[in-house]
């Protein structure tokens, strides 16, 4: 979503959108209300402009731009979609939020639920301009590959819990995986694909459905990403990007899942020669412990002991000894350095969506998608975040 290139006639005076405090929100990842349904659109436009203190709204299509309001019979001209895009964004948000929707141009919130053509309208509401801009007609549809042609663009693992991939599926991990640098795929490919039967119950940080994936990272099991399919037909309301070439929702919050990887990108690969290691110690000690509280007799207990005793001693014979793993432990707990730099260089600054003031990971995550899926806005809103990540340094070691 870059700058609104306004391309209005010489002899219309296009209002000006001032860099402000724009940023993604959360909040209207929400189904298409119903309450404004059944009236007639440039009725409705009229009443809620005139209420909702908007000066001027300029729209911006392919091919070309023009002011609708005023004068206000251009209302008339515009794509139902857009038009019920507007009245959205005016009757559920206040002013200095931008949005992204994917709307059907079918006016009941029954056929927005079908696998329906869409319109990509990207509208800000500044100052006391709305700004819209839309692309062409957007058939919201992955792509589909074979499992064969998948592999045969990308070095990776996949594993499956019941459920067979999806050639779909499989086009949506190749959209997220090519919008990455090379050195971002090299850290992201080396940690399996997980296709889970059945998602996570909500967490209480997420919305309230099931995620789309989940990087998970830990000392028992290792890293892997678990994908999850309920989720993956349901984002078609909201898009990234620009409208005129806009990435389905699915893609985005899959690059939101590799911005942790990367993030954890340095702690994986420290820990990584010692996994297996970890691993078995931690299930032996998880078992002998369960045994000896249950009152079981030392003869059950010894072979767990025995296997402990075996791992940690390897581990120590690698240099890794207790405090080295008490220490990973907490460092896998505490946040990444990337995250911890992303933060002080963002400091006290509005952050890009609700869901970035959840913890320095979540911060992280959401602002390696928008930069990612959107550059120009990153670019556009923190400069010298999207210099930073441009110069790598989300990608440096510690020393």
């Amino acid at each position: 979503m870059s700058v609104l290139l306004l391309m209005l006639a010489a002899s219309l005076a296009a209002p000006e959108l001032t860099e402000g405090p724009r940023y993604f929100q959360g909040a209207f990842k929400r189904p298409i209300y119903s309450e404004l349904e059944g009236r007639p659109l440039e009725k409705n436009l009229r009443e809620l402009l005139s209420t909702r203190q908007v000066a001027s709204l300029v729209v911006t299509a392919p091919g070309g731009a023009q002011i609708a309001y005023p004068p206000l019979k251009g209302l008339r001209t515009l794509n139902p979609a857009v038009g019920r895009a507007i009245r959205l964004m005016l009757w559920n948000q206040q002013p200095g939020l931008e949005m992204d929707l994917l709307i059907t141009p079918a006016p009941s919130e029954e056929t927005a639920a079908m696998k329906l053509p869409r319109v990509p309208v990207t509208l800000i509401w500044e100052g006391e301009t709305l700004a819209v801009e839309h692309g062409p007609v957007f058939d919201a549809r992955y792509p589909a590959l074979s499992v064969s042609e998948f592999l045969s663009r990308w070095d990776v693992t996949l594993e499956i819990e019941n459920n067979d991939w999806t050639e779909p599926e499989l086009g949506l991990l190749d959209q997220a995986l090519s919008l990455l640098t090379p050195a971002e795929q090299a850290i992201v490919t080396q940690i399996p694909f997980r296709r889970v039967a059945k998602p996570p119950p909500p967490d209480g940080r997420h919305d309230s459905e099931s995620p789309v994936a989940v990087f998970a990272f830990d000392l028992d099991n290792g890293a892997r990403f678990e994908f999850y399919r309920p989720r993956i037909d349901r984002d078609r309301t909201v898009f990234r990007g620009e409208p005129s070439a806009p990435l389905l929702m699915p893609v985005a919050v899959l690059v939101h899942e590799f911005g942790h990887a990367i993030a954890s990108g340095p702690i994986m690969a420290e820990i990584s020669p010692y996994l297996d290691d970890i691993s078995t110690s931690f299930l032996a000690y998880r078992k002998l412990t369960a045994l000896a509280d249950s009152g079981a007799a030392p003869d059950e207990i010894a072979p767990w002991r025995t296997r402990y005793d075996e791992r940690m001693a390897a581990l120590a014979a690698q240099g890794c000894s207790e405090d080295q793993l008490d220490a990973y432990l907490n460092r896998i707990r505490e946040p990444d350095p990337a995250e911890l730099a992303l933060d002080a260089l963002v400091g006290d600054r509005q952050r890009v969506s609700e869901y970035a003031y959840s913890d320095a990971a979540e911060h992280f995550a959401e602002m390696f998608e928008l930069y990612r899926t959107d550059p120009a806005a990153v670019e556009r809103l923190y400069p010298d975040v999207a210099d930073w990540f441009d110069q790598g340094g989300h990608l440096a070691r510690p020393d």
